[in-house]
């Protein structure tokens, strides 16, 4: 989100709804499987799934992190405070993990300004809060479908008086995608480091 910009109940309204949709889903569909006896996979099916998008090495699929725990979140690299607080904080607690923990998890941050953020601005972003964290990124149009699939919300606000033309008013959620591919847990803004760290080993025991 940007500096200066406070939430409003109408832009953090929808974000809820969808995830409180997603997890309402979730459970409908496990209930369904289970009475079919069939075996449901863990996590929340109802929202994510595989893309690709582009690093400043190329192209990079989700599916390409198959056997890792992958952290994904949605930002920008100019944003002035969530963001980095946001990144901060997950590779803190990525660090409270052991060594041998750590070498399982690939962290991935996605920017949604593809017009300021090339793959290589990125990369160099993205490795400052952890090293081998992925910077990715792509054309408007690719970003918007990744996003409608995680259900991540992010605007475009003009600021007539400010140099850098316009900021971003986005959701901020950490995605915990299991091994499998699949979201395992949402970590929302305001979650804790501890908090964090936790989520991420309860996804390496899957």
């Amino acid at each position: 989100m940007s500096a200066k910009t406070p939430r409003k109940k109408s832009q953090t309204l929808p974000l809820v709804i969808l995830a409180i949709s997603a997890l309402i889903l979730g459970v409908v569909a496990a209930n369904y499987m289970k009475s079919q006896g069939k075996k449901t996979p863990p996590g929340i099916t109802t929202i994510g799934g595989n893309f690709t998008l582009q690093s400043d090495k190329g192209p990079v699929s989700l599916s390409d992190l198959r056997g890792k725990v992958v952290p994904l979140y949605f930002g920008y690299a100019s944003c002035p405070d969530v963001c980095p607080t946001s990144l901060g904080q997950l590779a803190s607690a990525i660090r409270q993990l052991s060594d041998e923990q750590q070498q399982q998890i690939q962290p991935v941050f996605v920017s949604v300004d593809p017009g300021r953020d090339t793959p290589k601005k990125l990369a160099v972003y993205a490795d400052a809060f952890y090293p081998g964290m992925l910077g990715l990124t792509d054309k408007k149009e690719v970003i918007d479908d990744v996003t409608w699939s995680y259900r991540a919300m992010y605007k475009i606000v003009p600021m007539e008086d400010s140099a850098m033309g316009y900021s971003v008013d986005h959701s901020s959620t950490v995605y915990v995608i299991g091994k499998n591919g699949v979201i395992q847990s949402l970590a929302q803004h305001g979650t804790t480091v501890p908090e964090l760290a936790e989520k991420l080993k309860d996804a390496l025991a899957l």
